[in-house]
């Protein structure tokens, strides 16, 4: 570990001073920030860890100057009396910048508000201008950088960068990859033994699910399960739908974490949100591949989805079997035999993935095999 640290003090001090300026400049072509974040993603998938912080570093440096320059650029527009006299409205000073032939500057306020549309700014000038400090931050060099010291094991500096890269989300060239730092920030918390901060993150991730956060919703939903009976289960996937898929990690987990805390009601609330998140998502994958394709029963969606090796695979890297399987036993917990006897008997028969269908048939006891358990056979 000290000679990694050593290594990347190296880079730093011999690496960066060679991107620092005392002029004010526009980003070179060739040494734009996107460009040494695709090297240092590159650098990930070799191992390359020290060139991963390099480039990382060279990416934040370079959003930096960039920030510094278009900063530099409108502020120079303020020397000019007649963009003054324009006031603070945006659009009434761009029509002014194209007038004087100020082209460096129309081009800074037109990237802008392409890139974050005018009411981000409430339509002011100014505000343009205050946000360029926040627009010199590269939250995606420091997830880099975060994942390169959690895995060397210094979870205290992976824990402050993945802070950072959320702390200036709103920069994310892919905005859905703020949910992938909070999944980070949580399994830091999780690596720290910081149970709060590791449910914390997962919440946050929630905050965008209208449904999760909709505690009318959330309470009729889950009392649907309080029908136990085995036709309950076909009767509650097919009344719900959900399409926040980038949740359905952290309903999971959630799922868990509250089992083990002994809070069956969260439990169950995650559980179920979880698993019609992972139908709503297979229906809309099998639409797309088998011609006049809709949902009939979970017996059959499974069965289907169980033909696509890419399906299957989704489902084993992403928790989708686990957190259908968690469902079951969540509502074995709370007492609902019937409904969770007849969820485990379809994911024992259905399911595509091995390892997850022999748990759920270790839950049930099948005299013979049912006509969908034939489709592994």
């Amino acid at each position: 570990m000290k000679k990694f640290v050593f290594a990347v003090l190296f880079v730093l001090l011999n690496v960066l001073p060679l991107f620092s300026q005392t002029i004010i400049r526009k980003v070179e072509r060739g040494e734009e920030a996107w460009r040494y974040l695709i090297k240092a993603r590159k650098n990930m998938e070799n191992a390359e860890y020290a060139s991963a912080i390099e480039n990382a570093e060279f990416a934040k440096a370079s959003a930096k100057q960039n920030a510094d320059w278009e900063l530099y650029v409108l502020q120079n527009t303020q020397k000019r009396t007649r963009v003054r006299r324009a006031g603070d409205n945006i659009l009434d000073v761009l029509e002014v910048l194209k007038e004087l032939e100020l082209n460096d500057a129309v081009s800074v306020v037109e990237r802008n508000i392409e890139e974050r549309g005018i009411d981000y700014f409430d339509g002011k000038f100014s505000k343009m201008m205050d946000s360029e400090e926040y627009f010199s931050h590269c939250p995606e060099a420091d997830c880099i950088i975060a994942m390169v010291y959690r895995l060397e094991g210094e979870y205290d500096l992976a824990l402050r960068y993945m802070n950072l890269a959320y702390e200036y989300a709103d920069n994310l060239i892919i905005p859905a990859q703020k949910y992938e730092i909070l999944y980070s920030l949580a399994d830091i918390a999780f690596d720290l033994g910081d149970e709060d901060s590791y449910e914390k993150y997962l919440l946050s991730v929630l905050k965008d699910n209208p449904y999760y956060t909709d505690k009318n919703f959330m309470e009729a939903f889950t009392s649907f399960t309080g029908n136990d009976s085995e036709d309950g289960v076909e009767k509650f996937f097919l009344l719900y739908r959900n399409n926040g898929y980038e949740s359905i990690k952290a309903l999971s987990k959630l799922s868990q974490f509250y089992l083990r805390k002994g809070q069956q009601e969260k439990a169950l609330q995650c559980s179920a949100l979880g698993s019609i998140s992972i139908i709503t998502k297979i229906e809309e994958t099998l639409k797309e591949r088998i011609i006049g394709y809709s949902y009939t029963t979970l017996e059959d969606l499974l069965i289907k989805s169980a033909r696509f090796e890419d399906i299957v695979g989704w489902g084993s890297e992403n928790c989708i079997w686990e957190t259908l399987y968690n469902f079951a036993d969540v509502t074995a917990s709370c007492g609902k035999i019937n409904f969770s006897s007849r969820l485990f008997k379809v994911l024992a028969g259905c399911l595509g993935d091995n390892y997850w269908r022999k748990m759920a048939a270790g839950r049930v006891y099948l005299e013979v095999p049912s006509e969908t358990d034939k489709v592994f056979q």
